[in-house]
């Protein structure tokens, strides 16, 4: 009887670890968005300020020409006209750690409610090198309340 009690005992714990999702989170495009992050998916070569980044086998569709489609008038559609799939394989990239950004310098704020932008500048930014890493319970499906959160760095390429 003991040992029955015990058992139910354990398995909520048991369940709880049954699966978990791991999000990573930072304006760095070439971090990949889910799952842990390898060395061999993403490195950073400081000798050249670049990142070397893999970008897995995938399909691509192409279009020779788009057309809309009214025959619902309420939501037209848009349409590709002879689509061709093309295959690419799997490849490593070597993409810019700096990046160009449009930045506001001078704002109308006439409507309180909607300040519009009258003047821009670019300016050249770097992407981060860390990168958040949160898991959550496969049961939490919002997001909301991660297990562990943890700050990362990409790994060095040397």
């Amino acid at each position: 009887m003991k040992f029955v009690i015990a058992l139910m005992l354990l398995v909520p714990g048991i369940a709880s670890a049954y699966g978990e999702t791991i999000l990573n989170r930072t304006i760095n495009p070439y971090v990949p968005k889910k799952g842990y992050v390898a060395k061999e998916q993403i490195c950073y070569n400081a000798d050249k300020n670049s990142f070397k980044v893999y970008v897995p086998a995938h399909k691509e569709v192409t279009c020779e020409a788009y057309r809309w489609d009214h025959s619902d008038s309420h939501y037209p559609k848009k349409v590709c006209v002879n689509p061709k799939v093309v295959a690419t394989p799997a490849k490593y990239i070597t993409a810019s750690r700096d990046y160009q950004q449009e930045v506001c310098i001078k704002w109308n704020r006439d409507d309180s409610t909607r300040p519009r932008c009258v003047k821009t500048v670019v300016e050249t930014k770097k992407y981060p090198l860390q990168y958040t890493q949160s898991i959550y319970e496969m049961s939490d499906v919002y997001h909301q309340r991660p297990i562990s959160s943890k700050t990362k760095t990409i790994a060095n390429c040397n």
